[in-house]
């Protein structure tokens, strides 16, 4: 599809006012400019513009059209919008892996809108407790899971918190780069292989992760 496919196709079914999730899987040339129907969208709660399907590698080759100078923007626009209900966005992985301004400056938005809405736990815990607030969606330009929400699952879109990462109730796929809790899609980290120094999920060998 073109960005005038998905433009027509959003402002027909009034996508700003009825649509609670946006997922673009394999529309690899787009730029981004479709979505502008979805500015100040208060029920939007969910877009996945990674452009791949489920546990498919985010990395795409040759690297999509698809624009932060155009859609983050959008993003904004959304974010800020009073009653907004946006919790979750799974960006392309090429901007995840550039630093720029306007990444980061999104990042720190979203950061901060989640945490102020003080979700709560769905085991229970507290996610936000007063002024003691955590990343939500990780901010590091360095760390390998810049720009990933940290809190919500990808299949479920429950909520978690802190502890329930130091206790592997919820982690992040190396493969597909997405959030799942274990009810969902257990991710098992191998110990007995390394990548760079670090541990993967994706090993074949000790088969610590279901080959997708």
């Amino acid at each position: 599809m073109t960005d005038n496919d998905i433009r027509w196709i959003l402002s027909c079914i009034d996508a700003q006012n009825k649509t609670k999730s946006l997922k673009f899987t394999n529309c690899v040339g787009i730029t981004g400019r479709g979505l502008e129907p979805m500015r100040e969208s208060t029920v939007l709660e969910r877009i996945d513009l990674s452009l791949v399907g489920n546990h498919e590698s985010p990395a795409i080759d040759p690297e999509p059209p698809i624009s932060a100078e155009t859609v983050i923007p959008i993003l904004e626009n959304i974010l800020n919008t009073e009653n907004n209900s946006l919790i979750h966005v799974q960006l392309p992985k090429k901007w995840r892996e550039t630093e720029s301004d306007l990444m980061s400056d999104f990042i720190e938005n979203m950061d901060t809108v989640l945490n102020n809405r003080r979700m709560q736990c769905s085991k229970g815990c507290g996610i936000c407790e007063g002024d003691d607030l955590y990343p939500l969606v990780e901010k590091h330009e360095q760390h390998p899971q810049y720009g990933i929400n940290a809190i919500t699952c990808y299949q479920c879109m429950k909520h978690y918190c802190s502890n329930c990462f130091r206790n592997c109730l919820i982690d992040t796929c190396q493969c597909c780069e997405k959030v799942y809790c274990n009810d969902c899609n257990k991710v098992d980290w191998c110990d007995e292989c390394n990548v760079n120094n670090n541990r993967t999920t994706s090993c074949r060998a000790c088969d610590a992760l279901q080959v997708w």
